[in-house]
């Protein structure tokens, strides 16, 4: 009777839930405590509620940046630079946050590689690069149904436009020299956004064994989303 029950394919399909939340928990919770720990740095610094630090921060990545930072450096971020440090500051928390709890972890995903890819354009290439792979793992994790809510549908024209992104970049690439490159905020958006579009693609391409595969609750009341948040 035991025996059966555990043959049950939704018993089956919840236990691969969890054993693919369990071997993504620890880069969750790394992630997780990095943003937290980046917010507090902020938090507790008197000159970046003023927005002189950030001001600081301009001027310094201002030579290293993308050409096309430069407007928006000196007529948005400059200008704006107490507004932006404090929204800054606090999207760092809050993205915390839903890493470590898993509470609308989709929209604070988007949100971390949004403030990564910008930190990666204004030439502050580490720690966001690393940051960014991780964003795309968990990305996918949550489209394949690993973690959060149901898996959803891989989408072609999300493959086009990370593949037009790479594209776009590649004019703006100094080097490729392999002691330099990871220095290149350009050919670092275009490797992070062709894994993107692989990621996806990948995804898209196998999609039946997907969507077979991976957790769906549509014809019951059985929800295991409860379950995974807790690793």
């Amino acid at each position: 009777m035991v025996q059966q029950l555990l043959e049950r394919p939704v018993l089956h399909r919840a236990s691969d839930a969890l054993r693919g939340a369990i071997l993504l928990f620890p880069i969750r919770i790394f992630l997780g405590f990095g943003w937290l720990r980046a917010g507090i740095e902020k938090f507790i610094d008197a000159d970046w509620w003023t927005g002189d630090k950030l001001r600081q921060f301009l001027d310094v990545q201002r030579e290293t940046a993308l050409p096309f930072m430069g407007p928006l450096i000196d007529d948005l971020f400059a200008p704006l630079a107490g507004v932006i440090a404090v929204a800054v500051m606090i999207g760092q928390l809050a993205i915390g946050v839903c890493f470590v709890t898993t509470r609308w972890l989709r929209p604070a995903l988007w949100a971390a590689i949004t403030l990564n890819v910008v930190f990666v354009a204004m030439g502050a290439v580490d720690p966001s690069v690393f940051y960014l792979v991780i964003e795309l793992s968990l990305l996918a994790a949550l489209a394949l149904g690993v973690i959060g809510g149901r898996p959803r549908r891989p989408n072609p024209s999300s493959v086009g436009a990370k593949v037009g992104v790479a594209i776009a970049m590649l004019p703006f690439v100094d080097t490729v020299h392999p002691a330099e490159v990871i220095h290149d905020p350009a050919i670092i958006l275009v490797t992070v956004a062709m894994l993107g579009a692989a990621t996806e693609a990948l995804g898209w391409l196998h999609r039946p064994s997907v969507t077979s595969s991976a957790p769906d609750w549509r014809d019951g009341d059985h929800d295991d989303s409860e379950l995974r948040a807790r690793v």
